[in-house]
């Protein structure tokens, strides 16, 4: 140890060992200045700089040892993790592979592997090196944990949980095994479970801000919206940062109506991150639910950057951003989220025709026939069916944006589409109609996947007490297990969902009805774009496009409003619906 170079790498390493990895990194640099291709020295610096956080320093460290040494596992292993640990998980990659292949039995290897191809979305391959990792070490309860959390992503949940289970029997004050546990649970539907899981995860680790999200998010799906925003309060009173909590009580302060305080939420979210789309999306429904078209329809633009966003189609061309000079301009306009919005937005064809487009609409196959037959002079087609060139494009949704609709100016000239006479006829002879009583159209849920489905359904059995004054005629397809279980058990309510094809036999049914009882789904759109008198179940916090506070719908004419009076309380509205019904409508002959 008489030799200076010894001498002042031994330092180094007690100074790192005393945990001053800065005094470490003063010597190593001195070192360094008078041996630039010291590999121990470059090596020991790296480790000294990354146990300071400043992880793209130590990246340029171990580059130059690399450069030196393409042969060694450690110097690979130490410049990959840098990488993963400075966010470059695409660099990381070779440098993963490169000490896999010189050491494959070191399970953290496998892990560090692993967790890159974690963060770069790419969970089946992350999950095929956490089981090399695993394979030499089967206990590796960090390995547990990262591949619970790859199993999540790809909604394999009962896997999930499974892992975070091991990882509890090897280490059951693991607060972060608990947490993923919870995750699980909660998306098994094992709601009790999961919030016991969460509360274990906080009574090890009381600072755990991401427990508390995922405990208020739970409480948010349970519509324990009080307890949801106290719950990402704390996470924020932790973590100041933590926008996706900002957002998430923002959420649910929506719930609850307290919009002002959600508009808060949000803004701080964005405060923080700009680029977090949801909270810009979110913001949007607020001020679209509020009456503000004006900053609604411009938030709304985020909606391509959120998560799990539908891609934009026809980026190539160029946008429609002005309604002026369009004379004799070909025009694609595309649609895009659900049928419903489709059927909604179709009303501003004839706006751009009014200009002098010539439009071609490319929407859903199950409506084009239906809206070929309604919108004149418009080419309906489906994607990828057509191969002219077109001067512009635009998404449907974004022609509110563009026409600069507000409250006053909603195209809202209704019947703006019809059913064909060939349904009409088919549909006259099939429907067991009755002069004596009100023939109603009923449905009582939206499409089973949609987010936010627990909001659009109603028992189908709470509709039997009106069965003996009206002829009721369930006119949706999709139906939950307990309401085709029901119909199987009565006949006083005609299911038709088996005889419709697409939405040209619903648009005659439509027709053929005396009136329409809906819970908010495509079928109350259609029922309004047909101008048939109809009543919308609406829930408490209602989708943004029926406003607040009010029984009528300036989209819809001829659509009455039925809101939720508490939250998930539907009491009243079907007596409301139907007395009012018995009064309104023309009685008819005996």
């Amino acid at each position: 140890m008489n030799n200076p170079l010894d001498l002042m790498l031994n330092q180094a390493v007690q100074a790192m060992q005393n945990g001053n990895f800065s005094g470490a990194e003063t010597i190593l640099k001195r070192v360094i200045q008078a041996h630039p291709t010291n590999l121990a020295a470059l090596n020991i610096l790296g480790l000294a700089t990354a146990s300071q956080s400043k992880h793209r320093e130590a990246v340029e460290i171990f580059k130059k040892a690399v450069r030196i040494n393409n042969k060694d596992p450690g110097l690979h292993y130490n410049l990959a993790k840098a990488f993963l640990e400075s966010g470059q998980d695409t660099d990381a990659i070779q440098h993963h592979k490169k000490t896999t292949e010189f050491a494959p039995k070191n399970p953290n290897a496998w892990l560090n592997y692993g967790k890159s191809l974690s963060n770069l979305g790419r969970h089946q391959e992350a999950i095929e090196k956490y089981d090399r990792a695993l394979s030499i070490e089967s206990g590796f309860a960090e390995v547990l944990l990262n591949k619970g959390a790859s199993l999540k992503e790809l909604k394999k949940y009962q896997e999930a949980l499974e892992c975070a289970e091991k990882a509890l029997s090897i280490n059951s004050s693991l607060a972060e095994a608990w947490s993923n546990r919870g995750v699980a649970l909660k998306e098994l539907r094992r709601y009790q479970e999961a919030i016991e899981s969460f509360e274990k995860a906080i009574s090890i680790k009381p600072d755990f801000y991401e427990a508390w999200s995922n405990r208020g998010l739970l409480l948010k799906e349970l519509r324990r919206y009080q307890e949801a925003i106290e719950s990402f309060e704390k996470a924020i009173s932790i973590k100041p940062n933590f926008y996706e909590a900002w957002s998430n009580r923002g959420s649910a302060l929506t719930e609850i109506k307290h919009y002002d305080q959600a508009l808060e939420s949000y803004n701080q979210a964005i405060d923080i991150k700009p680029d977090f789309y949801n909270a810009h999306c979110n913001k949007a429904f607020i001020q679209l639910l509020t009456g503000n078209f004006e900053n609604g329809w411009e938030n709304y633009e985020y909606r391509w950057g959120i998560s799990k966003a539908e891609p934009y189609r026809h980026p190539n061309l160029p946008r429609l951003k002005e309604v002026q000079n369009l004379t004799d301009k070909k025009i694609l306009v595309w649609g895009e989220q659900g049928h419903g919005d489709t059927i909604q937005f179709v009303r501003y064809i004839a706006a751009l025709q009014d200009k002098g487009a010539k439009v071609t609409l490319e929407i859903q196959p199950s409506l084009k026939k239906l809206l070929a037959d309604s919108i004149v002079k418009c080419e309906v087609i489906c994607p990828g069916e057509s191969s002219q060139k077109y001067d512009y494009e635009i998404p449907l949704m974004s022609l509110g944006l563009l026409f600069k609709t507000n409250l006053s100016s909603i195209p809202n000239k209704t019947p703006y589409l019809r059913a064909s006479e060939a349904k009409l006829e088919f549909w006259s002879n099939n429907l067991k109609l009755k002069e004596d009583k009100l023939n109603i159209g009923i449905a009582c849920s939206g499409f089973i996947g949609e987010k936010h489905f627990d909001n659009r359904l109603i028992d189908l059995e709470k509709f039997q007490p009106y069965s003996d004054r009206t002829n009721l005629f369930l006119i949706q397809k999709d139906l939950r297990a307990v309401d085709i279980s029901y119909l199987e058990s009565q006949k006083s309510i005609q299911y038709l969902g088996n005889g419709i094809t697409n939405f040209e036999d619903t648009a005659a049914i439509i027709e053929l009805m005396d009136a329409i009882v809906t819970i908010d789904t495509s079928i109350a759109h259609l029922a309004g774009a047909l101008g048939k008198k109809t009543y919308l179940l609406l829930a408490w916090n209602p989708d943004w496009r029926w406003l607040q506070d009010r029984s009528d719908s300036p989209w819809y004419p001829s659509v009455n409003l039925i809101r939720q009076q508490s939250i998930n309380n539907w009491d009243g509205c079907l007596e409301s619906i139907f007395s009012s019904l018995n009064d309104s409508m023309p009685k008819p002959s005996i």
